[in-house]
C-alpha cells in the first residue's frame, strides 16, 4: 500500500473516531410539550410565570464562565426545546439530576406551594389558591423542572420519586410592568370563567388573556437545589421559549435591589421603583422589551 493510500486511511480512520465520539440527542431524549401528556392542554408553548422572588441564592454561583457552559450543556438544550449534540463521556454538575422539564398544570399545586415554601421568606409567597388560579388559567406560561431517579436507583429499589425542584409562574396583563392588580386574582374565578379583560378605568384582577406583558410572578429552586445555577437555566431557556414563540411583547418582574444585577444578565433593564406593595413593598420594576432582543 502506497503512502498516499496509508493518509487516506488515517483520514478515515480519524474522522470515524471524531463521529464516534459525539452522540445524538434525540427528540425522545427531551420532555418537551410535544413528548408529554400534557400537550393538548398546553397553548402556545410550554410556559408559564408567577410572582418573581429574591431569594434566588444560588445567583453568587453564576460566573460568566460558568453560564456559558450552561448555554452549550444539553440540558439547556431540552429546557429550550433545541437539541444538538453531546459528546460521549463528558460530565456536568447537572448530569446526576436527570432532569426533564414540563408545563406545570393544576396537578403540581401542591408541590409548586412546597417549592415556593422553601425558597421565599413567608411574606413573599403566593397562597396556594394562587398557584391553582395561575395554573388553571394559563399553564402555558408555566414551566417546571423535575428530578428523575436513575436507571440504577430504581433497579435498586430506591424510595426516590419524580421531584419538581424549580419554578417559574406568570400571568398576563395588559400594564407595561407588574401591578399589585395583576398579583392577585378574582375570588369568583371558579364561576367567573372570563379571561378577558373589559374596558374601564380599574384594572381587573388577575390574568388577562389579552395582555402583551407576560409578569413573571415565581421563579423558585428548592433549597437543596440552589447554588447550582439551575434558576439561571430556567430563566434563560424560558426567555428563549417566550421569544420564539412570539406570544408577548414583553416579560416583567419585581426584583430587589441586590438581585437586579442578576436579572440584568439576563437582559432585563431596571425601570425604578415599583409601586406594588405586596411582600413589604421595595420592589424595582425589571422590564425586558423582546423588540430590543437580536434573533439567534
Amino acid at each position: 500500500m502506497s503512502s498516499a493510500e496509508n493518509k487516506a486511511d488515517d483520514n478515515t480512520d480519524s474522522r470515524q473516531q471524531a463521529e464516534d465520539e459525539f452522540e445524538t440527542v434525540s427528540h425522545e431524549d427531551a420532555e418537551t410539550a410535544a413528548n408529554t401528556d400534557n400537550k393538548a392542554n398546553a397553548n402556545k408553548d410550554d410556559l408559564q410565570l408567577t410572582r418573581f422572588d429574591n431569594d434566588l441564592r444560588d445567583v453568587e454561583d453564576d460566573s460568566d464562565d460558568d453560564e456559558q457552559g450552561m448555554a452549550h450543556h444539553p440540558i439547556f438544550g431540552m429546557l429550550a426545546g433545541r437539541l444538538g449534540q453531546r459528546r460521549r463521556g463528558s460530565s456536568h454538575k447537572y448530569d446526576k439530576l436527570h432532569p426533564e422539564n414540563q408545563v406545570l398544570t393544576i396537578a403540581n399545586v401542591d408541590e409548586c406551594v412546597e417549592v415556593e415554601h422553601d425558597a421565599f421568606p413567608e411574606q413573599e409567597r403566593a397562597s396556594r389558591e394562587k398557584f391553582e388560579y395561575r395554573l388553571s388559567r394559563c399553564p402555558e406560561l408555566s414551566l417546571g423542572i423535575f428530578t428523575q431517579p436513575t436507571k440504577a436507583e430504581m433497579e435498586e429499589g430506591s424510595d426516590e420519586k419524580r421531584k419538581l425542584i424549580a419554578i417559574i409562574v406568570a400571568t398576563r396583563t395588559q400594564a407595561p410592568s407588574v401591578t399589585d392588580a395583576s398579583m392577585d386574582y378574582p375570588k369568583d374565578w371558579k364561576t367567573d370563567k372570563r379571561t378577558l379583560s373589559t374596558s374601564g378605568n380599574k384594572e381587573p384582577l388577575g390574568h388577562q388573556e389579552n395582555g402583551a406583558t407576560i409578569c413573571i410572578h415565581s421563579l423558585a429552586v428548592r433549597s437543596e437545589y440552589q447554588s447550582m445555577g439551575i434558576g439561571s437555566v430556567l430563566l434563560r431557556s424560558y426567555i428563549q421559549r417566550i421569544k420564539d414563540a412570539k406570544i408577548a411583547d414583553r416579560l416583567a418582574l419585581l426584583a430587589h435591589d441586590e438581585m437586579k444585577k442578576f436579572y440584568g444578565r439576563f437582559g432585563f433593564d431596571d425601570m425604578g421603583p415599583s409601586q406594588c406593595t405586596f411582600g413589604g413593598a421595595n420592589w424595582n420594576n425589571m422590564i425586558l422589551e423582546f423588540s430590543d432582543l437580536q434573533d439567534d
